[in-house]
């Protein structure tokens, strides 16, 4: 994520179901669960989730980070992250 950006929405988007007891967090490397915690979707059943936050990523750019939980091995799902450029002051 590029500086000064504020994250709006993330969109989990099971398209095949997960086995194993899968998880995921949306996050950066020092909040891993900052936009979508574990509880926020279930990887297992098909359909969409989606969680509104409010987040600012600082003056400095964050990589976003996906941690997929549980030992899936079959399934697909994609994120989206929805965000804003924050107006210069």
């Amino acid at each position: 994520m590029p500086a000064n950006t504020i994250v709006q929405q993330v969109i989990v988007n099971v398209t095949g179901a997960l086995n194993n007891t899968p998880t995921v967090q949306v996050g950066t490397s020092d909040t891993a669960d900052l936009f979508m915690g574990t509880g926020d979707s279930d990887l297992a059943t098909l359909g969409i989730y989606s969680k509104f936050v409010d987040s600012t990523i600082g003056v400095a750019a964050r990589q976003v980070q996906i941690i997929v939980g549980g030992t899936p091995n079959a399934g697909s799902f994609d994120v989206t992250v929805v965000y804003c450029e924050a107006p210069l002051a």
